[in-house]
């Protein structure tokens, strides 16, 4: 048996794992209506699956001293189930689903991937769910686009790369004089003040697979309203839904730190590109911008602070946890922010529409995940469902629409104004 070093991602999964965090699953759900081939779709996941060796994988851990990978020969599992329901009756089939995304895997048995087709009377509910140990979002949007195509009878590309090389090259670069200056600057970053201590207030335990205990707020643009305001500020979706948060976590608890996904870090050569793996960083970030000042210069300094972060993503997170005299927050930030295009899946005449899933995503502390898609663009905020938390999401939604809404608009008053709370939000 050859085995191979792991990720430094994987290595933090894994002491989530052994932290009793069972469950930490990316995952997607689509839903279809009309006519639908389900053994088709079946197979067609299975062949998807069969493609990428990252989702064949357990860890080992024998050895206390060093965690390491292997390949195992047992194929993903991918389920076909009958509901005798329609689509539209979502309590007959939601729980089902929600139980397929959030089942566990056993990252020391493997494989970490799983594929379903719930076949109803008018369509079907499909989707794909593997441990973070093994991939991320970004893996997850190669596999349905892939799943799509062999579905309509598109021949593939050969996969180029695989995550065991991509450990060998990140094993490398960790050993290297480049890390230690990537190291040096994050310690610089946050000596004044830890992120830890501005993410110390409690959160509520979130219980996987309860949908009723996620409260989720909704902001949204128009296509053209977010074309305007990405060019009248020289800003891409992603780093709008960052600013939006960090002014409004500002405003609302005086502290702007927050967490953002950089999920291109980790594949940064063009073999490295179509691998499922965990290559995606979370970066935590710390923008400073001037209260009084305008909120075009607060958006260029947020903007500013995010490519900063990025240009030194390439150390991993928990790297910069190990730095003396450094706390950083552990496997879960107070916020995170990430930043989605919503592309439709056509499945031979037929579009697959993706289903918003609260279970798996609403975790403890603040999730900002924007989609962008040919409708327009859409913040969600999630935060677990204590009364609390809920009367801090309204707080932070609302200041965050105040601030797109100045985007759009042009209204270039102080940030300091966004501090006031808008009409009716306490």
């Amino acid at each position: 048996m050859r085995t191979y070093p792991v990720l430094e991602n994987q290595r933090r999964r894994y002491a989530g794992y052994l932290g009793g965090d069972l469950s930490f699953n990316a995952a997607v759900v689509y839903r279809i209506e009309g006519d639908v081939i389900a053994p088709r779709l079946v197979r067609a996941i299975r062949t998807v699956f069969d493609r990428h060796i990252g989702l064949r994988t357990r860890l080992i851990a024998d050895d206390p001293a060093e965690l390491r990978q292997t390949a195992v020969d047992t194929p993903c599992e991918v389920l076909l189930e009958e509901v005798d329901a329609e689509l539209a009756d979502h309590h007959l089939w939601e729980a089902r689903v929600d139980e397929l995304v959030d089942m566990p895997f056993d990252l020391l048995a493997g494989p970490v991937g799983r594929g379903f087709v719930v076949r109803l009377r008018d369509g079907v509910v499909f989707g794909v769910a593997v441990d973070h140990a093994c991939a991320d979002g970004y893996s997850i949007g190669l596999l349905t686009r892939e799943i799509a195509a062999v579905y309509r009878g598109e021949p593939l590309a050969p996969v180029v790369g695989d995550p065991f090389a991509c450990a060998e090259r990140q094993r490398d670069f960790l050993a290297s004089a480049e890390a230690d200056a990537g190291r040096a600057h994050w310690a610089g970053v946050f000596q004044d003040r830890p992120l830890a201590e501005a993410l110390a207030r409690p959160v509520a335990p979130f219980a996987c697979g309860d949908r009723g205990n996620a409260a989720l707020a909704a902001v949204t643009l128009s296509a053209a309203d977010l074309r305007s305001a990405c060019a009248r500020h020289g800003l891409t979706p992603y780093l709008l839904t960052v600013s939006a948060v960090v002014i409004a976590l500002d405003a609302i608890s005086e502290e702007g730190d927050v967490t953002v996904l950089s999920p291109y870090v980790g594949r940064s050569s063009a073999d490295e590109l179509d691998v499922i793996a965990w290559l995606a960083n979370i970066v935590p970030l710390r923008a400073r911008f001037d209260r009084d000042a305008a909120l075009g210069e607060a958006l260029a300094a947020i903007k500013a602070g995010v490519y900063t972060a990025l240009d030194e993503a390439r150390l991993p997170f928990n790297l910069m946890q190990q730095l003396p005299g450094l706390e950083l927050p552990g496997w879960h930030p107070w916020a995170f922010v990430d930043c989605q295009e919503q592309a439709s899946l056509s499945f031979g005449g037929v579009e697959a529409t993706e289903v918003d899933i609260v279970s798996s995503s609403a975790r403890p502390g603040l999730w900002a995940v924007s989609t962008v898609s040919p409708d327009g663009f859409t913040l969600r905020l999630r935060v677990p469902g204590s009364p609390e938390a809920v009367d801090h999401l309204t707080r932070i939604a609302a200041v965050a629409r105040a601030v797109l809404t100045a985007a759009v608009g042009g209204a270039d008053a102080p940030v300091a104004t966004f501090r006031r709370l808008p009409s009716g939000v306490s």
